[in-house]
């Protein structure tokens, strides 16, 4: 489903119904955005939680290296969204 959408002058977009409706979202329901090379991808917060741990979980670090929860956690949450653009 692809919609195009206008941004106002405070910097605020709406999210077409249809897309509302099929990612069941309501008012006052928060979504992730996230900016991936020149796209935005968008999707429900309340899946990502145990579906960003799932993936956080699953990211191993580098050889001989840690790796900082913050950073992959960034990287679980782009791969999440990268999920859902396809």
């Amino acid at each position: 489903m692809v919609e195009t959408l206008y941004i106002t002058n405070r910097g605020q977009i709406t999210i077409p119904a249809k897309i509302r409706d099929s990612m069941n979202l309501k008012v006052g329901d928060r979504v992730v955005l996230v900016k991936i090379n020149k796209g935005l991808v968008i999707y429900n917060a309340y899946e990502s939680d145990k579906d960003i741990m799932k993936l956080y979980k699953s990211i191993k670090p580098p050889k001989g290296k840690s790796t900082n929860p913050d950073v992959a956690l960034t990287k679980a949450k782009k791969l999440k969204a990268v999920e859902y653009a396809s």
